[in-house]
């Protein structure tokens, strides 16, 4: 996305880039463990009430 030799000289700019890049991926992950949370929970909620 962004000239990587424009930044070479600055160390924010190349964080800076470093958070864009892996800010997607955390936020896949973040996603991704609420839904297996919330299906978690819709499994394991109804089991006790089947038992009784």
């Amino acid at each position: 996305m962004f000239p990587l030799g424009l930044y070479n000289h600055n160390f924010k700019g190349q964080v800076s880039i470093l958070i864009v890049s892996i800010m997607p991926l955390f936020y896949q992950n973040i996603t991704g463990v609420v839904l297996n949370l919330i299906t978690f929970v819709i499994i394991l909620l109804p089991l006790p009430w089947m038992g009784r």
